[in-house]
């Protein structure tokens, strides 16, 4: 359960999310959102995406298709990445389609693993035009964006976790800063 608040409103969203081995070399990250009482958020979102080493490299595509009560704004995205020693990188780009017209943004990140996979340095940063949700109803619209963020996961037993992070960005309308704490649970 998430509680999200934007424009003096506040919104709380259910999810569930997963990942699995999928076949040699390939696996996958499945998330679902729903939001009983939308003000702002979709009333349900879904995130797919799965990934395929090949060699030192991975290849990922996703997709993530929001549903409003008026739009079904999709995103589709391809992403580039390499693990080296203790770090891996990666650079994602996302095509957003919204009223016939595409979208585009740019991520580049850099993670330092301490113990793979759980605990982490995550730093992001991108640009490009996103498709934000720019007040209550909700109301979309295309805007110019950039953002940069910063994460850092540990797990203090084998099973529970921490999550914290840091993010500011900046979409022509709205300056936001934001900070997230999660709690992790691993079985």
């Amino acid at each position: 359960m998430t509680t999200h608040r934007r424009f003096n409103r506040s919104d709380v969203a259910l999810g569930l999310e997963g990942w699995s081995n999928l076949w040699t070399g390939a696996y996958g990250n499945l998330r679902l959102q729903y939001t009983p009482a939308a003000r702002f958020l979709p009333d349900v979102e879904a995130y797919l995406e799965v990934y395929q080493t090949v060699g030192a490299w991975e290849l990922a595509l996703s997709a993530r298709p929001r549903f409003f009560p008026d739009d079904t704004v999709p995103t589709f995205g391809l992403a580039l990445a390499r693990y080296e020693g203790d770090w891996y990188l990666r650079t994602r780009t996302l095509l957003t389609a919204l009223a016939g017209h595409l979208n585009w943004t740019q991520t580049f990140m850099a993670r330092r693993y301490r113990q793979p996979p759980l605990d982490f340095l995550d730093l992001q940063a991108g640009f490009g035009r996103g498709v934000e949700i720019v007040d209550v109803g909700p109301v979309l619209q295309a805007v110019r964006t950039y953002f940069v963020a910063a994460r850092v996961q540990r797990f203090v037993t084998r099973t529970l976790g921490l999550s914290v992070s840091l993010s500011y960005s900046n979409d022509d309308l709205f300056i936001r800063r934001g900070v997230s704490i999660g709690l992790l649970y691993r079985r």
